[in-house]
């Protein structure tokens, strides 16, 4: 079994290697070689380095400088639950609400390839989301901080397709959820094109009638019988008459 100072040398060397700022090809080739021969244990070891208590990783690293080659080569050689850890010891992050905040910080530097990373980060949140194992509920944070889900996060960066794709895939909307849609409509209001209510609970499958139907289904159908009952009522009340 390899020793931690070993695993840490050999992280490291994939670490700096994907610190360059402009990835090329011949860089990436090397970078896969070396995600190949390390074990999982290895690709998630954390290197403490920077003054912000930052963790990182050979995937955060990629998904810092927008390398999507490589975070997806890592990250479809991982399991989804062995994503599911935090990687900052203050706001305690995981890896899908670190790539979703990063994504807001790109839209802010000026870069001549802005765009280019914006989308590939972009990829690289849809390849997290869609990875089965990956907890999308995970709160950041203790008691003392924000605790933001990559849900909550994802609405107050006004992230519409990656709002609906978590729900898609699962996500819980809850009231802290619709509290944060709530609280960001002025400032982006690009959310009015989401309509949380609609997936809440009330829209989870009922059985009637050997059928599954939602219950909104159900309310409809309610009001349909209530306003046909009406209808005749009003009729023979008129004829009565």
């Amino acid at each position: 079994m390899q020793s931690t100072m070993e695993l840490t040398k050999q992280t490291t060397q994939l670490i700096d290697l994907l610190r360059r700022k402009e990835p090329d090809e011949v860089m990436d080739n090397k970078a896969i070689t070396l995600i190949d021969r390390l074990s999982n244990i290895e690709l998630m070891e954390q290197i403490s380095e920077d003054t912000e208590g930052m963790k990182n990783t050979a995937l955060t690293t990629a998904i810092f400088h927008a390398n999507y080659i490589i975070a997806s080569t890592i990250i479809n050689k991982l399991n989804g639950s062995e994503l599911n850890g935090f990687i900052d010891k203050f706001n305690y992050e995981t890896v899908l609400t670190y790539a979703i905040r990063r994504k807001k910080e790109v839209k802010k530097i000026r870069d001549k390839n802005k765009e280019v990373k914006i989308d590939k980060i972009d990829k690289i949140i849809k390849l997290l989301i869609k990875k089965g194992g990956i907890d999308l509920n995970i709160p950041d944070g203790t008691a003392t901080s924000s605790n933001k889900s990559p849900l909550i996060a994802a609405i107050k960066n006004g992230e519409i397709e990656i709002v609906k794709l978590l729900i898609q895939q699962g996500a819980i909307v809850n009231n802290e959820v619709i509290e944060a849609k709530k609280n960001n409509l002025a400032r982006l209001p690009q959310l009015n094109q989401i309509n949380l209510l609609s997936t809440t609970n009330d829209l989870a499958p009922v059985t009637v009638g050997g059928k599954k139907i939602t219950k909104r289904k159900k309310f409809k159908s309610k009001r349909k019988n209530y306003l046909k009952k009406r209808k005749t009522k009003r009729k023979k009340t008129r004829y009565n008459r």
